[in-house]
Formats: C-alpha cells, structure tokens, sequence
C-alpha cells in the first residue's frame, strides 16, 4: 500500500461518514486495506483536517504558518 492511497481513502470515508472517522470506521479502514491500526492512527492524528469526533458543519480554519501570516493570517485572527 501507498501512503497517498490511505490518506485519499481517509478522505473519502471522512466525508461519506458525517465529517469524522470514529473508531469503528478506522478499524474497518486498517482490515480492508491491510493496514495496521496504529498507522491509520498516526496519518489521522497528523493531520489537522481528519477530525475523531463529530464537528460543526460550518468551521473557519485560519492558516498561522509564517507565509501566511505574512499575508495578515494573524492580523485576521486577532479580528476575530
């Protein structure tokens, strides 16, 4: 398996599942690919955008890296 493949396929059980991966889902996710668990995990842990419980329907994600906040990404955050 390729890890391109796994994170394509978090994705789109993310989003046909109600914006979250449970459990349950993550562990039918590591026996159909034939993925260990722990790995699946760890992808979902290290990205910000796979999220482990339900959420909001509307979020706004402010981006704080350097790049943009030398475009005003802190200056918008301080708005908010």
């Amino acid at each position: 398996w390729e890890r391109s493949v796994l994170l394509e396929a978090l994705w789109i059980v993310q989003c046909a599942q109600g914006g979250f991966l449970s459990d349950t889902i993550m562990k039918e996710l590591s026996t159909l690919l034939m993925v260990p668990l722990i790995q699946i995990q760890e992808v979902v842990s290290f990205y910000h955008l796979f999220k482990t419980s339900p959420v909001q329907p509307n979020q706004i994600i402010i981006c704080n890296n350097p790049p943009c906040s030398f475009l005003g990404g802190t200056d918008l955050f301080e708005a908010c």
